[in-house]
């Protein structure tokens, strides 16, 4: 994984996040489907959106979520059930884990998530 020179700040302003050069569009496939994650289900199709946006881009731990959340729309995936909706949400941690990205910026998309769910359930 490469990582692109200089940090972007995060939300809160407070710290820097790294930023990685995302794989190529191949190589997440490759990865996804090796992790039985990519298919032509619905999930895939949330999969091709989030690939589409990140492959190959400089991207930090928020941004990646961001895309995710994005996906999922654009997918047509986020009217559905409740459960369904978390069930997606959940499925993030697994995706960041099977693309073998750089562990700093996994571990801060991962934390973003949980801290959008939390002020979510705060609202």
């Amino acid at each position: 994984m490469n990582t692109i020179e200089g940090h972007n700040p995060d939300i809160a302003g407070t710290t820097k996040s790294k930023t990685i050069l995302m794989p190529t569009a191949d190589e997440m496939r490759t990865r996804l489907q090796a992790a039985k994650l990519y298919g032509d289900d619905g999930l895939g199709r949330i999969l091709d959106k989030f690939i589409g946006k990140v492959a190959g881009t400089g991207k930090v731990g928020e941004g990646l979520y961001m895309a995710w959340q994005l996906s999922i729309r654009d997918a047509g995936m986020n009217d559905g059930p409740a459960a369904e909706q978390v069930i997606l949400d959940m499925l993030f941690n697994q995706v960041i884990n099977a693309l073998q990205i750089d562990t700093a910026v996994a571990e801060t998309a991962k934390k973003f998530r949980e801290e959008v769910l939390a002020k979510l359930r705060g609202m």
